[in-house]
């Protein structure tokens, strides 16, 4: 009768556990979903770090009007120069690398290739 009793506790504490452990990645995915729909406000120059409001206005510190950053982390910059003729350097949309003027490629595209070539050498 004792096992069953220690059975019974250690399966309740294992369940209170799972269900603490659900609540919090709940809680994180929640919150998760407003700051991405929030607007969140920043000055251009980063005078105070990555602190964000969240109404447009100016800064305290320099005076510049604050900007919706959040409309800046939808854009992915996900275009690089093949040649890599500007390092890491990479832009919004596929057009023509500044240097080389050849047509910048999807960096997806170019990780396979990457991975290829250090595998070789």
């Amino acid at each position: 009768m004792k096992q069953v009793r220690i059975v019974f506790m250690f399966l309740c504490m294992g369940l209170a556990f799972t269900q603490v452990s659900a609540q919090k990645a709940k809680a994180k995915k929640g919150a998760a979903a407003r700051e991405i729909n929030e607007p969140a406000y920043q000055c251009l120059m980063k005078c105070e770090g990555t602190k964000t409001y969240k109404e447009e206005g100016k800064c305290p510190t320099c005076k510049m009007t604050t900007k919706d950053m959040s409309a800046a982390k939808k854009i992915k910059a996900n275009y690089q120069c093949p040649m890599k003729c500007e390092g890491e350097k990479t832009y919004a949309k596929g057009e023509k690398c500044g240097v080389c003027k050849m047509t910048l490629v999807d960096k997806a595209l170019l990780a396979p290739t990457e991975a290829a070539t250090t595998k070789q050498n």
